[in-house]
C-alpha cells in the first residue's frame, strides 16, 4: 500500500525555474510549483481532483518521474492490483 510521508520542501530559484517551464506547458503557475515541487521529492504518483491539471499531466507525461492521476482511478489500480 502507499506510504505517507509529510516533509518541507524550500521554494528555491531552481524550483522556481522548473515550474517556470511547467507553466510554459500550460500548467497554472500554483500547479506547475506543485509538481515541481513533487518532482524534487520523487513521488510515484501525484494525485489532484483538478481533472485539467490531471489531462495535462497525462498530455505532458513524459516531463514526469511520476504519474499525475485522480484519487478514484489511482484507488482503482489499487483494488485491481489487490485483487490481481
Amino acid at each position: 500500500m502507499a506510504t505517507h510521508i509529510k516533509t518541507t520542501i524550500e521554494i528555491s530559484d531552481a524550483l522556481l525555474d522548473e515550474a517556470e517551464k511547467l507553466s510554459r506547458l500550460g500548467f497554472g503557475v500554483a500547479d506547475a510549483v506543485h509538481l515541481a515541487a513533487a518532482a524534487r521529492l520523487k513521488v510515484d504518483v501525484f494525485l489532484s481532483v483538478d481533472e485539467k491539471l490531471v489531462r495535462r499531466g497525462r498530455q505532458n507525461a513524459q516531463q514526469f518521474s511520476f504519474r499525475v492521476l485522480n484519487p478514484v482511478k489511482f484507488l482503482e489500480e489499487c483494488d485491481d492490483a489487490a485483487n490481481g
